[in-house]
């Protein structure tokens, strides 16, 4: 146990500490941090750099040659929906359980009972006006372009889902009109389909999400925009559940 005299001293170290010397050691750790950072940004540089001047071998190959028969021309759309279709897969399940945890923990079953916030002010409400029908517009760019360029399903919709949170930010929420059923319909969608569209292939003699290779693009096209709707919504349910609201406080179990 410490006694008087030891926290007598403790206090007087405690006083020789000056704000200036506070001060300084304040700057020299802001200091080191930010070397550290510029160091850091220097050494990724030169790994990008020389990852870039490396001719492409092992999986990157294996890749690159097969991907006339993957029905799409880019490599990264290539390997996330037909040669690791399976890790996508379960991507968007992962997506679906942090719905399902988000309603388990707020122990609600629909959206109805967030309250709405208070209208934005004049300035995001124009901006909400000029910027969300851009947002849209760009998420299906993303979603056409993934076929032949960087892009995709998982880009689209985190652009679709930032869309209606600025909508949500404004009081004017997206899915407002969509009914609880329909809106867990939509987030389960593209996984669902994703599991038919593997059974199917099973059924026609073929590994499950093994496409056929003269349709291909067809396949990955559509469930790419399955999972563009699904992705987006589900992000929009995340962010309008979880974030902090008077009716996450009312839904805590009493202790008492």
């Amino acid at each position: 146990m410490p006694t008087g005299r030891d926290r007598a001293k403790e206090a007087e170290m405690a006083a020789a500490i000056t704000p200036w010397e506070t001060a300084r050691s304040g700057r020299a750790m802001r200091f080191l941090t930010g070397i550290g950072a510029f160091l850091l940004v220097i050494l990724l540089a030169l790994v990008a750099v020389d990852l870039m001047d490396r001719e492409p071998g092992g999986l990157t190959r294996a890749a690159l040659d097969s991907l006339d028969e993957s029905g799409v021309e880019n490599p990264v759309t290539a390997v996330l929906l037909n040669y690791r279709s399976m890790d996508t897969w379960l991507e968007l399940g992962v997506l679906v359980l942090a719905v399902m945890a988000m309603f388990a923990l707020q122990r609600c079953s629909s959206l109805d009972q967030v309250p709405r916030i208070e209208r934005g002010g004049y300035v995001l409400m124009r901006m909400s006006s000029v910027f969300v029908p851009l947002m849209i517009l760009g998420a299906g760019y993303l979603l056409w372009r993934g076929t032949h360029a960087p892009g995709g399903a998982f880009q689209a919709g985190a652009l679709l889902g930032a869309a209606g949170v600025m909508l949500r930010l404004t009081a004017r929420d997206a899915f407002r009109a969509v009914s609880g059923r329909t809106l867990r319909g939509l987030i389960v969608l593209s996984f669902a389909c994703f599991a038919l569209t593997g059974l199917g292939f099973m059924v026609m003699n073929r590994r499950y999400l093994e496409y056929p290779p003269a349709r291909a693009d067809e396949w990955i096209f559509l469930i790419e925009l399955l999972a563009t709707l699904s992705i987006g919504a589900a992000l929009w349910v995340l962010f309008v559940g979880a974030h902090p609201t008077t009716w996450s406080r009312e839904k805590q179990p009493r202790t008492d």
